[in-house]
């Protein structure tokens, strides 16, 4: 079993709990308000600057995830540069048998 901490979720602030994967570049939440999913260190940083409508959006995505996916949201490498945040990030849906969990 993980390690798990609690933390704010960063999609909605509610009481989250989560453990990292991937070497400690992913977070994977379980969020009381937003169901489970997963975001990057990156992409968790720049959510804290990005508008609250950028967030109501990822946290009402991770609700709808369809049965053995999860969310992931994660910056784009090619965002280098972007002015704005919604075009540097994106939330995949992608299969749990795809992911470290």
């Amino acid at each position: 079993m993980r390690d798990t901490a609690n933390q704010d979720c960063p999609l909605c602030s509610s009481a989250a709990e989560f453990y990292c994967v991937d070497a400690g570049n992913v977070k994977y939440f379980k969020c009381s308000n937003c169901s489970y999913f997963q975001v990057s260190r990156r992409a968790e940083n720049y959510l804290k600057t990005a508008p609250e409508r950028i967030r109501n959006s990822f946290s009402e995505r991770a609700k709808q995830t369809p049965d053995d996916h999860l969310l992931v949201i994660s910056v784009e490498s090619s965002a280098k540069g972007t002015q704005y945040v919604s075009e540097a990030m994106s939330g995949k849906f992608v299969p749990k048998s795809e992911l470290e969990l």
